[in-house]
């Protein structure tokens, strides 16, 4: 793959469907085929290297205002992590220091919540695969023929390469990290405990490539001709 482009920042992020993204990127415009609902790939992140490596784009140059592209809902920027983060502190320094009229686990407790603990599992996981069959089903293609193909690599910030053996077991050791927190939330028989440790930190693990595209704020990309 020969380079062409190098290091340059993401801009004017929009975002057209569930499945394509809409850029500029060193003054032309691009569409990122970034999150194939269809792609089962998709619904398990950090699995493949592939999907970290690089993102199939479109350079749509002059055709940009066809597609209908709107700008991202805030939480779809990148930089949420921050406000999350603050959010988390925030909750763990009042289940820890606040007294228990001001303490949020307390002020939530409810002792069916671990009395319920098997339909709370099954309630997330048929969520879970609402979801997907939603997401599966759901028309996100756009006739891209005829453009010209590239490569969105990132250039600063590349993701270490790890052998598949590797990679399972960092995803094997997530997967009992995070059931270990949803048990802490249903365990601590709290509607906030539940949401903090258990849903927050769970449900969304399998949709988190739906909800936010490629670091813009940190990451300078180039771009590579796609072999064929």
């Amino acid at each position: 793959m020969e380079s062409e482009v190098d290091k340059f920042v993401i801009q004017s992020v929009k975002r057209i469907n569930t499945r394509y993204y809409l850029f500029e990127l060193h003054g032309r415009y691009y569409i990122a085929d970034y999150s194939n609902p269809k792609d089962l790939r998709q619904y398990i992140p950090g699995m493949f290297q592939e999907l970290q490596d690089y993102t199939t784009i479109y350079d749509v140059t002059g055709h940009e205002k066809e597609y209908n592209a709107k700008p991202l809902k805030w939480y779809e920027k990148s930089g949420n992590e921050k406000l999350i983060y603050l959010i988390a502190v925030t909750y763990l320094v009042n289940i820890v220091v606040f007294p228990a009229k001001l303490n949020l686990a307390m002020l939530t407790y409810d002792p069916r919540i671990v009395e319920s603990w098997k339909t709370i599992i099954l309630l997330m996981g048929i969520g879970s695969l609402f979801i997907i069959v939603y997401l599966y089903l759901k028309k996100t293609y756009i006739d891209l023929e005829g453009k010209k193909e590239y490569l969105l690599v990132p250039s600063t910030n590349i993701p270490k390469k790890l052998s598949k053996f590797k990679r399972l077991l960092l995803y094997i050791v997530m997967i009992i990290f995070l059931i270990l927190l949803l048990f802490i939330g249903i365990g601590s028989s709290s509607y906030s405990q539940l949401l903090f440790f258990g849903i927050i930190p769970v449900f969304p693990i399998p949709f988190s490539r739906f909800l936010n595209f490629v670091d813009i704020n940190n990451t300078k990309y180039h771009i590579e001709k796609k072999e064929k």
